[in-house]
């Protein structure tokens, strides 16, 4: 019994430990297919819903070596992006992470906001080069955004007049045969974590050192 308690509070402990992370959730509609040797076989059409999500770490430091716009590199899971079309499952590589958002205010004439992932996993035994799942927002009003810093909140759908997924693959890397798909986010929310309270944390540790005094 002692054990179990440990271990339940530990475990409690090490969920609080990743509030930092971020999952947005998006979805859309695909407005244009570019399938020209059939890799997909007809799968995606143009008017099919899609769903998907990319989870980040708010902690992640940004590099800012160019004005105006910081890049966030991951390569850790559980960070990365997933997207469904019609069962159709494109989603970072979770064994070789390589994320990408990137965020620019007032840089080269607008401001853009880029989630990127260029390793992931294959689609297929037919289709094993997943060449890029990327969501790109751009504003050239440059209204958008008031910096270039990443937050816990999903991006304002209604200030990006351009809001666009893209994603691209090859059968293989000797292949010159691709696809490339084409869609359009509509919606964006941040899932909120279930992450115990402060108070909650306290309380049931008062409680778990009670019982392991009654029973020592």
């Amino acid at each position: 019994m002692k054990r179990l308690l440990i271990t339940l509070f530990v475990l409690i402990l090490t969920a609080t430990a990743h509030a930092e992370l971020i999952t947005v959730n998006i979805s859309g509609v695909i407005d244009n297919v570019n399938d020209p040797f059939n890799l997909l076989e007809g799968a995606v059409q143009v008017g099919d819903p899609f769903n998907g999500s990319y989870t980040y770490d708010t902690d992640q430091i940004p590099l800012t070596h160019i004005p105006n716009q910081s890049s966030y590199v991951y390569s850790t899971p559980p960070n990365g992006i997933i997207v469904t079309i019609n069962g159709l499952v494109f989603k970072t590589n979770t064994t070789n992470v390589d994320l990408l958002i990137q965020i620019g205010n007032d840089r080269s004439s607008q401001d853009y906001y880029v989630v990127q992932s260029v390793d992931c996993e294959p689609l297929s035994d037919d289709i094993q080069l997943i060449d890029s799942i990327r969501w790109q927002l751009v504003d050239t009003s440059m209204t958008a955004l008031s910096d270039q810093y990443l937050t816990n909140e999903a991006p304002d759908l209604s200030v990006w007049p351009f809001s666009q997924l893209d994603i691209s693959g090859w059968p293989n890397t000797q292949s010159t045969e691709n696809f490339a798909l084409f869609g359009t986010v509509t919606t964006a929310e941040v899932s909120m974590p279930m992450v115990p309270e402060p108070l909650s944390l306290v309380l049931l540790g008062t409680a778990i050192a009670g019982l392991l005094r009654k029973r020592g």
